[in-house]
């Protein structure tokens, strides 16, 4: 999966432009809350096929840790 097409999806996720997905962007600034971390959950599932814990999920702070975990 390319690099824009995961921009595209966490844009969705969160319900922003995607050009306000950037790596060091931080989730505080993008309303993270349980219902996006559940998305996220869906999200690695159906389009990645990997099993993302919750513990895991509450460490994220930025963009980029999603990223990391996207590959």
């Amino acid at each position: 999966m390319t690099n824009e097409k995961k921009i595209e999806l966490l844009a969705e996720l969160f319900e922003v432009d995607a050009s306000e997905i950037t790596p060091d962007k931080k989730l505080s600034e993008l309303q993270w809350d349980s219902m996006n971390m559940l998305g996220l959950i869906a999200l690695f599932k159906s389009e990645l096929d990997i099993k993302l814990p919750a513990a895991k999920i509450r460490g994220f702070s930025t963009i980029n840790d999603i990223l990391e975990e996207m590959k």
